[in-house]
């Protein structure tokens, strides 16, 4: 039997555990049908989508974390999506082994609405010219993508001629959050190509990074222009809380974050452009007067695109940001102690969302100065709490096993809750809760399991009628902020023994985690 004093502690923690705020991504509650992919399943991907279009229904499509799911374009390309979609990656990779085309790897045709979230798409390749009409990467008119926590790495194209070449081409309504592109590049025909999207439609972005979108023109006098976006003349763009980076780029090029194209038909008519919140270093734009600013934007550019809010900060800044490379993530940009951009925005949702484009959270005191406030761009460079410095703190889950839910709490310095909502072998109802410490990655906690309660509607329960026994050892395996092994022990026949791996569900307000 659990002694009075450790059950008064178990008490004290939950109340203190459940007072603190979970955020959480898509759930398959919105759905109506949920298809779990096996890995490398492309054709199980690609039935599952025919599926989901012939429904009619909200259909929740998971693929296996971390999974590898490989395409040679044309020959598998996904169906055009025209139903609802919620499409879950997991981390996994979506690779272009073997493709000579550019795609396209997802197109939403009219009616049709797709929410991708957690995968990488990397290493395509096209050997052919492209034409405007293709991208890797399409949404019609009257369809829907969005698309959160999303790396898109690796990719060349080709370009024979204006506003061709694009990973996106859209033509419909388009939202990206936490989108990081980088190393992609056009070898184009022309003097102007487009590298990372061709926007017809709306699109709005929101911590989105790209860094080192480059063109090739081998064949062509100095001065081609590579623009990052290409935005048509009845199109509608929202740039926030983003970061654009030149990092290098062939001699004899130029390259721009926006193309914005008049028409000949009615010249000067614009839809708006609007941009706050955004980082752009070393990129200028063509036809820049129409960009409205919302302020708070930082150009370090010997070509800006001209300053319209008194909150801007423009010129040339050398110590603005600094490039690193996460383990598992990726590049993303780092403000030194003295950058401009550091702890530059007022709280506002506009120009300051709740999170940045590593999952971290807003706003963070970057400088020290005990004042909070958002940095600019599309990180934020105190955002994230490491693993095992707090970041270790949330819910995790079985995939694939409903109901199975366990919570972990660093409470004091190196004390932790453990919380597993089961179910033992005959399918009742239970709740293992554990106290532990950390060794290096690994969290060693006993477990105990209530037997008995009474609630008392509008009143608390009495601690006396309480009762809770040992249930025996926990093991928590940590790998990463996203991924983990369960490990038990029980003393309890209807429990027995097992191991399960555990895959991040949400984090902890306040903390987020960085690997």
């Amino acid at each position: 039997m659990l002694n009075t004093p450790n059950l008064n502690r178990i008490k004290f923690l939950i109340i203190l555990s459940w007072a603190a705020c979970l955020t959480t991504g898509i759930s398959p509650l919105q759905a109506d049908e949920i298809i779990d992919i096996e890995d490398g399943d492309v054709s199980g991907l690609n039935s599952a989508i025919e599926r989901a279009n012939q429904s009619g229904e909200r259909t929740f499509i998971r693929l296996v974390g971390d999974g590898a799911y490989s395409y040679q374009l044309p020959e598998n390309s996904p169906p055009k999506i025209t139903g609802t979609i919620i499409l879950d990656g997991k981390g996994a990779v979506f690779s272009g082994d073997g493709s000579t085309a550019l795609g396209p790897l997802l197109e939403i045709g009219e009616g049709g609405s797709l929410e991708l979230s957690n995968v990488v798409i990397r290493d395509f390749e096209s050997d052919q010219p492209g034409t405007s009409e293709q991208g890797l990467i399409i949404v019609s008119d009257g369809a829907s993508l969005s698309l959160e926590s999303v790396r898109i790495s690796s990719v060349d194209t080709h370009s024979s001629g204006k506003s061709s070449g694009a990973v996106v081409l859209n033509y419909g309504n388009i939202q990206l959050s936490k989108v990081r592109a980088s190393a992609i590049s056009v070898v184009t025909e022309s003097q102007y190509a487009v590298v990372f999207m061709n926007n017809l439609g709306e699109a709005t972005l929101e911590n989105v990074f790209i860094i080192d979108g480059r063109i090739d023109a081998p064949e062509l006098p100095a001065q081609s222009v590579a623009a990052y976006i290409h935005n048509g003349p009845f199109a509608t763009l929202n740039i926030r809380s983003s970061t654009f980076i030149r990092e290098t780029s062939p001699s004899g090029t130029t390259s721009k974050l926006l193309a914005i194209e008049r028409t000949v038909e009615r010249p000067g008519v614009f839809r708006e452009i609007a941009m706050g919140g955004t980082m752009i270093l070393d990129l200028g734009c063509t036809f820049s007067e129409n960009v409205v600013s919302t302020g708070f934007n930082l150009i370090s550019t010997t070509e800006p695109c001209p300053a319209k809010s008194n909150t801007d900060i423009t010129g040339f800044y050398s110590n603005a940001a600094r490039f690193e490379n996460a383990p598992q993530g990726g590049p993303f940009v780092v403000l030194p102690p003295n950058s401009p951009a550091l702890d530059r925005i007022t709280g506002d949702t506009y120009t300051c969302p709740n999170r940045d484009a590593m999952g971290g959270l807003r706003p963070k005191d970057g400088t020290g100065d005990g004042i909070s406030q958002c940095d600019i761009g599309a990180f934020e460079t105190s955002g994230n709490t490491p693993l095992f410095s707090g970041g270790e703190n949330g819910l995790f889950y079985s995939r694939g096993r409903d109901g199975h839910y366990v919570t972990i709490e660093n409470t004091r310095p190196n004390e932790y809750l453990i919380f597993w909502n089961t179910f033992d072998q005959s399918g009742n109802q239970g709740w293992v809760l554990g106290i532990g410490s950390r060794s290096g990655n690994t969290i060693l906690a006993d477990g105990y399991y209530q037997t008995e309660g009474i609630l008392t509607p509008g009143a608390g329960a009495d601690v006396n009628t309480s009762e809770m026994v040992d249930w025996g050892s926990i093991r928590i395996e940590l790998e990463s902020c996203l991924n983990g092994r369960f490990i038990y022990d029980s003393l309890l026949s209807e429990f027995g023994s097992g191991a399960f791996t555990l895959d991040r569900l949400a984090y902890i307000e306040g903390l987020g985690c960085l690997d």
